[in-house]
């Protein structure tokens, strides 16, 4: 017997899941301060990251992470530990952890599932924008 179309099928995603419009807001959010390299997975913030607030940096990370787990056959994920942030942006916790919490107050970011790490949802882009992009 064939399995017909769910129509609920559409409001479940899962939170690195990034298509159409979403696809290009988040290349928008990102292009101007970082670039990543696919194979390492490793960001490298632009001159004009220079310009952000540490929060506005951190975000920046996360979004990069984000469009890593989108790639297709990736080993990347979109979470990243506070940890891992201090080291990619070169930061110390004490700068890292508090700014973690306002985006996160802010729902902008999310934490993951084990609690252990961070993420941009794709529904959240927006919110992004309003922080990266407020004009």
């Amino acid at each position: 017997m064939p399995q017909s179309h769910d129509p609920l099928d559409e409001v479940f995603i899962k939170p690195e899941i990034v298509e159409g419009e979403q696809r290009e807001l988040l290349a928008q959010l990102i292009f101007p301060y970082a670039s990543i390299n696919p194979d390492t997975g490793e960001v490298h913030l632009k001159e004009p990251a220079d310009d952000l607030t540490a929060k506005q940096r951190i975000l920046v990370y996360l979004l990069c992470r984000l469009a890593l787990s989108t790639r297709p056959n990736t080993s990347f994920a979109a979470t990243a530990s506070p940890k891992e942030i201090e080291k990619a942006l070169m930061s110390p916790g004490g700068t890292i952890r508090p700014k973690l919490l306002e985006l996160l107050d802010e729902r902008i970011i999310m934490r993951s599932r084990s609690g252990e790490g961070y993420l941009v949802h794709a529904g959240n882009l927006r919110r992004a924008k309003l922080l990266l992009m407020p004009d």
